[in-house]
């Protein structure tokens, strides 16, 4: 961990009620994705850290849910370990040194400067189509950055289970914007937790996020009024254009065919030859049957083709 930031818990006290009252004390990764997308108000926020909101009734059937993300982050952390090779460790919660009221709480650290945010959903989740497009969601993508802040680290990966489906998203370098705007947000509304003057109660507004590509090259992005993207566009429409044309050409074979019978060529009256329709040689291929028959491995034999990419058009 770099010197940003202290160990104030270890991972053995998450969940505990120890760890629930430092979550209540201090500034965590969800009240900064709260804020930052406007899902709860600072009034609300600024009661619960006060200590004036009453303690949160939590039904059985969500804390089934809390209890089964927490049971999957083990499991997923060594699935996260054995698909990109990186080692990762537990760890508990963090304090900034010169701000110790900001919190995190980041469910693993990955190599000297990354962290991994481990997620779990169902399959009719709002976040379901976040995480199987190959995008991260907006609160957990806040809630890394937050991380970041706090502890300083600079790299983040996220592995998001979708139905018992694992999705490993990242490496992303961190936002230095985004932490910025996170801490000025943070320490703006701390000032009025500590000094005890409430502030309004109003609806804070929702920020979007610019969606960031891996760090890993593996993706480019281009603004919506980028010629490209008009260009795409219109090979969209052309692909599409093509496949109708394909099926019409499909149908008007089919006719003629029909109409041609066991017959090689169609011809006008006038002699003109207008089609024609001539056998082929039969392709052949191994038999592999045969070969093991004879007691020989066909799969000996087998050689790997270059890789190749497939191209489509989304």
């Amino acid at each position: 961990m770099t010197a940003t930031a202290r160990q104030i818990l270890p991972a053995a006290a998450d969940g505990t009620e120890q760890w629930k009252d430092q979550r209540t004390a201090g500034f965590g990764g969800t009240n900064a994705a709260d804020l930052f997308l406007g899902t709860t108000s600072r009034f609300r926020l600024w009661r619960e850290k006060r200590g004036l909101a009453s303690k949160e009734e939590v039904s059985p059937a969500l804390q089934a849910l809390f209890d089964h993300g927490h049971e999957r982050e083990k499991p997923l952390a060594d699935r996260f370990t054995r698909e990109t090779g990186l080692k990762v460790r537990n760890t508990g919660t963090w304090a900034r040194k010169d701000r110790p009221w900001a919190l995190a709480n980041p469910d693993r650290l990955v190599g000297t400067d990354g962290l991994l945010e481990i997620k779990t959903t169902g399959g009719r989740a709002e976040a379901v189509d976040w995480w199987t497009s190959g995008r991260v969601h907006p609160k957990a993508w806040v809630q890394a950055h937050w991380y970041a802040y706090v502890t300083g680290r600079t790299v983040l990966w996220f592995i998001a289970e979708v139905d018992r489906v694992p999705f490993i998203l990242g490496p992303y370098d961190a936002d230095q914007g985004l932490i910025e705007t996170l801490a000025d947000l943070a320490a703006d509304f701390w000032a009025t937790v500590q000094d005890g003057s409430a502030p309004d109660d109003t609806p804070e507004p929702s920020r979007e996020i610019a969606y960031v590509p891996p760090a890993d090259g593996t993706e480019v992005v281009i603004d919506p009024w980028d010629d490209l993207s008009e260009t795409v566009q219109g090979l969209a429409t052309l692909k599409a254009d093509a496949k109708y044309i394909a099926e019409e050409v499909k149908a008007a074979e089919a006719i003629v065919q029909e109409a041609m019978g066991g017959a090689e060529v169609l011809r006008s009256r006038d002699g003109t030859q207008l089609v024609t329709w001539k056998p082929t040689k039969p392709r052949t291929s191994l038999d592999k049957d045969a070969m093991r028959a004879d007691g020989i491995n066909p799969d000996d034999y087998m050689k790997a083709g270059k890789p190749g990419r497939q191209f489509l058009v989304k």
